[in-house]
C-alpha cells in the first residue's frame, strides 16, 4: 500500500477464482518464469494525503475543523484552490476528525450492481479478492513518514512494524496539541506540516481501518525510502526479508526483474517475451538504473504496457511489484 500526495494505491496477488468474479479493470496478469500471477492493482486518485487534506479541511468551508489544532488559522492550497483552515477554541479531536475523514472516504458507496458491500473498500472501489497472502500489509511513502515521525518506527531502519491501533493512539495525542507543541514533541515534522499532523495521523488510521478494513490489532510493516540528493529522486529502502517476499521482484527501464535469490536478481529484457533468457542483475545495479531514468513526478498515475507485461509508475516513483 503506497500513500502518495495525490493518490493511494493497493496491490496484491490473488487466486484465479477471484479474478473471474471481479469487475473488469482490477487485475493485471504478470508472469515469473513459468508461473502466472493475478495481481490486484487499484489507484484511488484524489485520496493521497495532500488531496485528502483539501477534501477534509475544505469541507469545513472556513469554519473550525476538528482536524486542526486549536488556535491555528491559515490557508491550505491544493489543486489550484485555497482553503481557509481554522482550529476551534477547544483542542482538535481525533475521533471527530475521523468522522469527517470517513465521510470523505465514503466506505458505503456501492462498487457494483451485484457485488456484496463487504467486497467494497471505499469510494466505490471493489476489493473482494483478498486471500491468505494479504494477511501481511506493507505500507510506504507518507504512511512511513508520518508513523516514523510519531516514534512508532525507527526512521533509521529500512522497515519496522506497528498496528493501526497504535497509530490511533498517537493521533489522539497529537490532536490535543497546539501547532507549537507539535513542533516541539515531533521534531521531524516540517513546520508546514505541523498544522495538519492531527489530520494526517487520523487519515492514516481511517484509511487503514475504514478504507481497507485492516483491524486495529493487525500488525503492518512500514517500508522506508531515502532521498538521493544528487538526482532528487527517492529510492525505496527494503530489508532483505521484505525483498524476499516480492514476486516478481520489480521493474526497471531496461529489464523486468522476475526472481530474487539471496542478493542476486534475475531479470529479462523489457521487450523480451516470457521465454527470453534471464540475466543476473545486482540490487545496486537495479537502484542505479532506476536513478538514471526517474519517472516524472506528476502526482498522477501513469501506466505503460509492453510485450513482457504491465508495469506502472505512481507519484513519480518506480515500484517493485509483488
Amino acid at each position: 500500500m503506497d500513500l502518495g500526495g495525490g493518490s493511494v494505491q493497493l496491490a496484491y496477488a490473488a487466486e484465479e477464482k477471484h479474478v473471474k468474479a471481479a469487475p473488469e479493470g482490477y487485475f493485471k496478469a504478470m508472469t515469473s518464469g513459468s508461473k502466472k500471477y493475478h495481481v490486484y492493482v487499484y489507484s484511488h486518485l484524489g485520496f493521497g494525503i495532500m488531496a485528502a487534506r483539501a477534501a477534509v479541511l475544505g469541507s469545513a468551508n472556513g469554519a473550525p475543523s476538528p482536524c486542526v489544532p486549536t488556535g491555528h488559522s491559515g490557508t491550505y492550497e491544493y489543486g489550484g484552490k485555497t482553503h481557509n483552515v481554522t482550529g476551534g477554541s477547544t483542542p482538535a479531536n481525533a475521533t471527530e476528525c475521523k468522522r469527517v475523514v470517513n465521510g470523505v472516504l465514503a466506505p458505503d458507496t456501492k462498487c457494483g450492481k451485484v457485488v456484496r458491500q463487504t467486497d467494497c473498500s471505499f469510494n466505490g472501489a471493489w476489493d473482494g479478492s483478498r486471500g491468505p497472502g494479504t494477511g501481511k500489509f506493507y505500507l510506504s511513502s507518507y504512511l512511513f513518514d508520518r508513523v516514523t515521525q510519531a516514534g512508532l518506527v525507527d526512521p533509521g531502519e529500512p522497515s519496522g512494524t506497528t498496528t493501526p491501533g497504535e497509530i490511533l493512539k498517537v493521533a489522539e495525542k497529537a490532536c490535543e496539541m497546539t501547532v507549537d507543541q507539535i513542533a516541539v514533541e515531533y521534531r521531524d515534522v516540517d513546520a508546514k506540516d505541523a498544522p495538519y499532523y492531527c489530520h494526517d495521523l487520523s487519515y492514516a488510521h481511517s484509511l487503514l481501518t475504514v478504507g481497507y478494513k485492516i483491524h486495529d490489532e493487525d500488525v503492518v510493516t512500514l517500508i522506508g525510502r531515502k532521498q538521493d540528493g544528487g538526482l532528487g529522486v527517492d529510492v525505496y529502502v527494503f530489508s532483505h526479508d521484505v525483498m524476499d517476499r516480492f514476486v516478481p521482484v520489480g521493474e526497471l527501464t531496461d529489464h523486468i526483474v522476475v526472481s530474487k535469490q539471496e542478493d542476486e536478481l534475475w531479470a529479462m529484457p523489457r521487450n523480451g517475451r516470457a521465454e527470453a533468457p534471464l540475466v543476473l542483475v545486482t540490487f545496486d545495479a537495479m537502484v542505479e538504473e532506476a536513478r538514471r531514468h526517474p519517472l516524472p513526478n506528476t502526482g498522477l498515475q501513469t501506466e505503460r504496457v509492453g510485450e513482457a507485461g504491465v508495469w506502472c509508475g505512481f507519484e513519480g516513483w518506480r515500484f517493485l511489484h509483488w
